[in-house]
């Protein structure tokens, strides 16, 4: 039975979590919706959860893609990973400036898809310290 702490101050903070080392993985996405940015603007957030290799089955990992112009071709280009090249009219035929449109399609065409990606470690910015796990873009 594991004993909860009588006070909040009783409670150890966590010290963080372990990145999935570089590699190549088989995801599925366990969860994808949509939410609105610290800057406003919508964006998908999307769950992944590992499959293989076995022995990080069931770790997690996380993407937010967002829809402005800056952004939108890596966004793409992770759907593009997500979906294995396969994205959708209902999301291709979009126009670039609804935001909220594209958030949403994207969250309904790549809920539940399994894929084969690279997945690689993006280093802490400040103000987080605990480096991060992404998809990798190309080669």
């Amino acid at each position: 039975v594991t004993k909860v702490a009588s006070t909040f101050g009783d409670v150890a903070p966590a010290e963080g979590y372990e990145t999935l080392p570089k590699g190549t993985y088989t995801l599925t996405v366990s969860d994808a919706a949509v939410e609105i940015s610290k800057n406003g603007n919508p964006q998908t957030k999307i769950e992944f959860t590992v499959v293989e290799p076995e022995d990080y089955a069931g770790r997690k990992l996380f993407e937010r893609l967002s829809y402005t112009v800056a952004s939108m071709p890596f966004s793409r280009a992770k759907v593009d990973i997500i979906l294995q090249g396969s994205v959708p009219e209902t999301i291709t035929d979009l126009p670039t400036d609804d935001q909220d449109a594209l958030a949403t399609a994207v969250a309904e065409a790549v809920d539940g898809a399994t894929f084969e990606a690279k997945v690689g470690v993006a280093k802490a910015k400040p103000p987080y310290t605990n480096d991060q796990n992404q998809l990798v873009i190309g080669r």
